[in-house]
C-alpha cells in the first residue's frame, strides 16, 4: 500500500498500519511548516506499508492529534482472482 502525504494539520498527525488487527508500522507526522492548510507543500511525500502474500485485512488510520491530508493511495503488487 503507497499513500501520498501532502499536508498535517499544527497539532500534526500519525499514521497508523495494521494487518489483521496488528500494528506493523506507525509513520509520525509533526507539523513542518506550521499552516494548518491541506494545499501546503508540507509533505509531498509517498510512504509505503508492505502488505504480505495471501488474505488480510489492512488498516491505516490517523491516531495523531489532528488531519493529515492524503493526496492519493495505491495498492501495488499482484493480486489474484477471488
Amino acid at each position: 500500500l503507497a499513500v501520498y502525504v501532502q499536508a498535517v494539520a499544527t497539532a500534526g498527525a500519525k499514521l497508523e498500519f495494521r494487518v489483521d488487527g496488528k500494528t506493523v508500522q506507525t509513520v509520525d507526522l509533526p507539523d513542518l511548516d506550521g499552516k494548518n492548510g491541506g494545499n501546503s507543500p508540507e509533505y509531498c511525500r509517498e510512504f509505503v506499508f508492505p502488505i504480505p502474500a495471501g488474505r488480510h485485512k489492512v488498516t491505516l488510520d490517523n491516531v495523531g492529534g489532528d488531519w493529515a491530508s492524503l493526496t492519493w493511495y495505491e495498492f501495488r503488487g499482484t493480486y489474484a482472482m477471488p
